[in-house]
């Protein structure tokens, strides 16, 4: 080792930046390495670590309106199963529908949340039930005026955005 300590020094120096350069070009960089961010593929279609995330995201916030509690550990698992299969369901039915050139109307919609019957995912919403437990078209209604009401304050603004993306996740849900 003390007759050969500078051969030593480079090939332990060579060794290093080989394994430094190997770990930068296969998997420590997005440059060089887009798929490292997604996580699944559905009809050739890629499914990102972003939109899953923002489903769960979304969902969680629904969850939190709804019950006005924040979720246990065991609650956030369940909500990101029931993200992920909503993620699936959705690519899965809308390239199913495009194919066959099926979709949904912004009069239809509106009818399916609005109309005699609404959908039940809008009936069954503790947001839009009365004290009997009954679903109410007047608070829907109150509902969708408010999201649509001009903020007076900063933390106003912020709840209104809020009640906008819940009615986004419902309104899709319905679609």
């Amino acid at each position: 080792i003390r007759n050969h300590g500078k051969l030593l020094l480079v090939i332990l120096g060579i060794a290093l930046l080989a394994f430094i350069l190997g770990d930068f070009l296969t998997s420590g960089s997005s440059f060089f390495n887009k798929n490292s961010q997604t996580v699944a593929e559905i009809a050739d279609e890629d499914i990102h670590i972003n939109d899953y995330l923002a489903a769960v995201d979304q969902l969680t916030e629904v969850y939190k309106v709804e019950t006005q509690r924040d979720p246990d550990d065991e609650t956030r698992f369940a909500l990101r199963e029931e993200a992920w299969k909503t993620l699936v369901m959705d690519k899965t039915l809308s390239l199913q529908a495009e194919e066959i050139g099926m979709s949904v109307t912004a009069d239809e919609l509106t009818n399916l949340c609005l109309g005699a019957t609404p959908h039940p995912v809008l009936t069954q919403s503790s947001l839009f039930l009365d004290e009997n437990k009954q679903f109410s078209k007047a608070k829907l209604e109150n509902f969708l005026n408010a999201i649509n009401q001009e903020p007076e304050t900063p933390e106003q603004a912020e709840y209104i955005e809020q009640l906008k993306r819940i009615w986004k996740y419902w309104e899709n849900y319905v679609r």
